[in-house]
C-alpha cells in the first residue's frame, strides 16, 4: 500500500474515521478500498460494520469503544504493515447521454455563464 499520511479520529462513542488527504486522486481511492480489505481480512476483533467513502473509511462498533488508544495504535500497525493488495476487477459505466435542446433544459443557460458555444460544451 502507498503510505499517506492518515488522519485517525473518534467519531462518537463507538466509531473510528480514518481520513486520507482532502484530495482526487485514484490511487488514494485504491489505497483506502485496500485498507479496508486488510481491516476486513486481519483485524477484526468485534462485530463491526466498515463504511468507506472516496477519501476515508467508518469502523462503526457495535460495543463502546473501551480503550481508543490501543484500537487506533492497532490500526495504524496494521496499515503500516499492510501490502497492497490486488483489487477484484473494477467496472467502468458508460452512460450515454443526449444533448439534444429538448432534453438538456440546462445546455442554454450553462452556454451564457461559461460564455461558451453549446457546441463547444458538447464537445467538452
Amino acid at each position: 500500500m502507498k503510505q499517506y499520511q492518515l488522519k485517525y479520529k473518534r467519531f462518537g462513542t463507538r466509531s473510528i474515521l480514518i481520513e486520507w488527504p482532502k484530495k482526487i486522486d485514484q490511487n488514494i481511492l485504491f489505497d483506502v478500498l485496500a485498507f479496508k480489505t486488510s481491516i476486513k481480512l486481519h483485524y477484526i476483533k468485534q462485530k463491526v460494520q466498515i463504511n468507506h467513502a472516496y477519501n476515508s473509511i467508518l469502523i462503526c462498533y457495535d460495543n463502546y469503544l473501551d480503550n481508543i488508544y490501543n484500537t487506533l495504535s492497532d490500526l495504524k500497525d496494521l496499515y503500516l504493515k499492510s501490502e497492497s493488495t490486488q483489487l477484484s476487477s473494477r467496472t467502468l459505466w458508460k452512460i450515454p447521454v443526449c444533448y439534444d435542446q429538448y432534453f438538456g433544459i440546462d445546455l442554454e443557460r450553462i452556454s451564457k455563464e461559461k460564455k461558451l458555444a453549446i457546441e463547444e460544451i458538447i464537445s467538452i
